[in-house]
This record gives C-alpha cells, structure tokens and sequence, in this order.
C-alpha cells in the first residue's frame, strides 16, 4: 500500500542517508496537527519515530528527489539546536519519491524578480525558483494499520482513511497529513493592517525556522517578495495517485471555506497563509 505524508506550513526537512528528521519550529499562532483529512489531531510537542514505512533500499535516492530549485537547501549541517524545536518527526528511511506542490513564483506586481532576497552565509547561495509547500514523500507500507507514530514509547491513535486512485479499482492509499501552519493568523483580506501582520508573521516564520539549526544562518534582506507573489491555488482533480489536489489546502484556506459555507461570498482561489511555502532542506548524504 502507498502511503503520502503530506507536511502542509513551516518544516525544516534534515535529510540523512538513512532517513529524515522532519522538524517544525515554534511559532506561536500556529497550530501542530496529524492525521487523515478531515479526521486530524493534535501533534504531541517533542520527538515522534515513525515506523513500518517501507522507502528506498540504503544507498539509494528518492525519484525525484528533493528540489533545490523548488525548496532552499543547504548542506553539511548536523546539530539541531532544540529552543525553538516544537516536534520531530523521524522517518526511518528516504522516501520514493518527492514532490513539491503549490509553487510561489518570484513576482511583485507581474513582475519578475532576480532571486528571492535571501541573505547570510548560507542565505548568499539560495537561489530557488520558486517557493513551494506542502511537500509529499512517498513510502510503501505493509497495510493500514501498520504506519505507527510514536511518542514516549507509547503508539499515537489516529484515524485512518483511505484514499481511491482513480482509474484503478480496488486500489487505495493511505494520505497522513501534517500541519505546522495558522488558521485565521492574518486579519482578513480587505483589512488595512494585513500587509503589515504578513510582514511581521513572515519574518518570524522564517526566523524560527532556520533557528532550529545549529550554525544555519539564513536571513531575508527584504520581506514583501515573500508576501506579495502569487500564490498557487488548490489544484484540482489528483496531484498524485489516490491524493487530491483538494487535499494540498492549508488550514487558512479550510477555515475560509467553512466560513463561505455559512455565510457565502466570495472565497479565495489561493493560499491565504503567507508561512505555506516556507520549508527548508538541510542536506546530510
């Protein structure tokens, strides 16, 4: 059975030859979930081993692969430094494949810029063509009820709902979600503070992000490039086999949803949290 861990918001992904530590920072408007859509729970605050995912033999590479041109991406860092660590997630084994979702183009006004405003050591050699998030790894497992979350040595229950893949019958995947991500963090669109909370909230997404690594120093010289783009809107029909494109939505975009439903009105048609495309890779293999 396939089995799509999708990690929607703030992530750092540590990349080892043997696995993956996924890390969310604290930030504090965010919300820390898991689980199948619509069915999710809360995400324990420490490290939670995941087990019985079935990924590519040792020495072998996702296809794809992690995207530098699509997530910044640096190498050669080992240490994590815990103050602003909220969880981990580790991953037994490289996944695959990986996919990168929902792309944040390099635009103010129409307009394209040379690069995203990174700055600092490691920030001076980003250069990604767009932004992106969620991000989904690909595993195989045994059946539904092997993937186990753990946390202080006990299992975490959750619901597990299957997915069909179009075109295949009989055939079903497993799609476990994670979110590091705000729902109503920013004033409503229309309101005159909201470009100004974007900015602020941005800036700091991104500082505790790059904090939880030891040594990283990735800063942005300039913040309205990662505010003002276009953003991707939810894709339709399914991104990969058995996951819908519907399923790629951040918790902002289903908090407006449920308000559309009561109260009507427009809804919209893109990602309404400025913190979706922000992940960053540390390399290690």
């Amino acid at each position: 059975m396939t089995v799509h861990l999708v990690f929607h918001g703030v992530f750092a992904f540590i990349v080892r030859p043997d696995g993956i530590d996924v890390i969310a920072p604290y930030v504090d408007p965010h919300e820390f979930l898991f689980g199948s859509w619509g069915k999710l729970g809360p995400l324990p605050k420490g490290t939670m081993p995941m087990t019985n995912l079935i990924g590519v033999p040792k020495g072998g590479v996702p296809n794809p692969d992690f995207d530098r041109k699509r997530i910044p991406t640096v190498t050669g860092l080992t240490q994590v430094n815990p103050a602003n660590v909220f969880c981990v997630v580790q991953l037994p084994a490289l996944p695959l494949r990986v996919d990168h979702f929902r792309p944040y183009t390099k635009q103010i006004g129409g307009i394209t810029i040379p690069r995203f405003p990174f700055m600092g050591v490691h920030g001076d050699t980003l250069n990604p063509d767009v932004l992106t998030g969620p991000a989904v790894l690909t595993y195989e497992t045994k059946d539904v009820n092997s993937p186990q979350l753990h946390f202080r040595n006990q299992p975490l229950v959750f619901e597990r709902t299957l997915n069909a893949v179009t075109g295949s019958p009989g055939q079903q995947v497993l799609n476990l979600h994670f979110f590091s991500g705000g729902e109503k963090e920013l004033p409503p669109r229309g309101d005159l503070d909201r470009p100004f909370e974007a900015a602020v909230h941005t800036r700091e997404a991104w500082t505790r992000l790059t904090s939880v690594v030891a040594g990283l120093d990735i800063r942005i010289s300039r913040v309205r490039p990662f505010v003002a783009g276009p953003g991707s809107p939810v894709p339709a029909g399914d991104v990969l086999p058995g996951l819908p494109g519907a399923q790629l939505a951040s918790l902002d975009e289903l908090a407006a949803a449920k308000l559309h439903a009561t109260l009507g009105g427009p809804i919209f048609a893109g990602s309404d949290c400025d913190c979706e495309p922000i992940q960053i890779c540390v390399d290690n293999r």
